[in-house]
């Protein structure tokens, strides 16, 4: 987590906000950059990197949904931090790490960062990407896999489309469902998509969707695979 930014209107809560991570992630409050609004934050995230945003939803008349549904397509995570618990579950759709409550102290603060390490305990329900200069949402239940393509990932959809995602497998991992597991070092799979699975010899294992594809799993991770499937191995 090099790169922060707390996006919030509250000048005393941007203070606390950015005091607590300071204390956990041993810096200075001061070198955690902060904006007060829409305007401000779309400027700075144009300009510098981001690993992780802290965003609150209601921004002086701004919505900070506006901002989550832009971004949710770039390589950052998102943590919100709002009083606005009505939409918590609205914001788990779109993929951020956590929702903060208001008020909030700093173990709770502290619990969020952890969960940017491991895997959410709230699935998305669609992800956004950036087509054509555009936000178009993405139905998860609409993805069977994921492949990795450098530093993007490719959602593989049962409509044909592939479009990428600028979150990396393991960021992908930590919002998607548990149904999806990653079987090897390019690929995620929908278990919910698998018909069986494959050893053909020469120690390489695969799985066969249910759309005829097959995909390879690494020897590595075939042990946890195919626990999964035991009634779906070959004999």
């Amino acid at each position: 987590m090099q790169h922060i930014l707390v996006v919030e209107d509250y000048p005393l809560v941007a203070k606390r906000i950015r005091r607590f991570l300071g204390a956990v992630l041993n810096r200075t409050p001061e070198s955690i950059p902060w904006c007060e609004d829409l305007e401000l934050a779309e400027q700075y995230l144009a300009q510098h990197p981001v690993d992780l945003l802290f965003l609150d939803l209601n921004l002086g008349g701004g919505d900070g949904f506006d901002l989550l549904k832009r971004y949710t397509a770039d390589r950052f995570e998102t943590i919100i931090v709002s009083a606005n618990t009505a939409r918590a579950l609205e914001a788990f759709e779109y993929g951020v790490v956590d929702f903060v409550a208001k008020p909030f102290d700093q173990e709770r603060l502290t619990a969020a960062l952890s969960r940017v390490t491991t895997r959410a305990k709230r699935a998305a329900r669609y992800l956004s990407v950036k087509k054509h200069g555009a936000i178009q949402l993405v139905d998860i239940d609409d993805i069977y896999a994921v492949k990795g393509e450098g530093n993007y990932a490719e959602l593989w959809t049962r409509s044909g489309d592939k479009p990428l995602h600028a979150k990396t497998l393991d960021q992908l991992l930590r919002v998607l469902p548990d149904h999806f597991h990653r079987v090897h070092k390019s690929y995620i799979l929908n278990t919910i998509d698998i018909a069986s699975l494959q050893r053909p010899g020469g120690g390489r294992y695969s799985a066969l969707l249910k759309n005829g594809e097959e995909i390879p799993i690494g020897r590595s991770r075939w042990p946890d695979i195919s626990a999964l499937f035991e009634d779906r191995l070959p004999s």
